[in-house]
């Protein structure tokens, strides 16, 4: 009877100690109850909901606004960050986006940019004529100047693929040199040279009250089909 007990005793003796340690072992690897949670990285299939990369930044809805610290508003103009209502027919607008698809998808894959945002600057530039000449010389779809088509290589300005494609690549320059789609779309339509001057100072005057008109057109266009 006595060798049972003692039997009984060294046994619960030992799960005791067992159930110790393992508790011991638990406190030291369980984390801190405040300690943020790891980051965790996105799979593959996950890539969609990765954040912007730097090279295509400027697509991110955060940098339609002008820097206003930078940029003087007059009692005049509108601030190009307040949303404004068009006389645009949306609904032709988004049919033809889906028409022109042929044309504007490509540049939108090659250049990384959106393609509402090419569709949308093409109709405030040309309201789709292929065909189109301003009085300073801009031609086609995206009103391309001599300047651009020699910088992007375009040939023929009248040819429509070429064009937009020489086009959306300008277009993305200047969004990724002035950090915003809004500044983009004002170099876009002034000439980048003379933004330079206006946000560095060294050219009197502000952005023109047409240039932010232009960049709220396209960007009301873009935003709201």
């Amino acid at each position: 009877m006595k060798r049972w007990i003692l039997i009984s005793s060294l046994v619960l003796c030992s799960l005791l100690l067992f159930m110790a340690h393992n508790r011991e072992k638990q406190a030291q690897t369980a984390p801190a109850i405040n300690e943020p949670p790891k980051e965790t990285k996105l799979s593959p299939n996950n890539s969609s909901l990765e954040p912007d990369s730097d090279k295509n930044k400027f697509l991110s809805r955060e940098y339609y606004r002008i820097d206003q610290s930078s940029v003087c508003e007059d009692e005049n103009t509108h601030d190009t960050a307040e949303p404004l209502n068009f006389d645009f027919d949306l609904k032709k607008f988004a049919k033809k986006m889906r028409e022109h698809d042929k044309i504007i998808g490509p540049a939108s894959q090659k250049h990384q940019m959106p393609k509402k945002l090419i569709a949308a600057v093409i109709r405030v530039e040309s309201n789709w004529d292929t065909l189109a000449v301003s009085k300073n010389g801009a031609k086609g779809l995206m009103q391309l100047n001599p300047i651009t088509q020699e910088e992007t290589e375009v040939k023929n300005p009248f040819n429509a693929k070429e064009n937009v494609d020489g086009g959306t690549e300008y277009l993305g320059k200047m969004c990724k040199e002035f950090g915003s789609i809004e500044l983009g779309l004002i170099a876009n339509n002034i000439g980048p040279t003379r933004l330079r001057k206006i946000l560095a100072g060294k050219e009197r005057g502000k952005i023109p009250p047409s240039a932010k008109k232009y960049a709220q057109k396209v960007l009301y266009l873009y935003q709201n089909v």
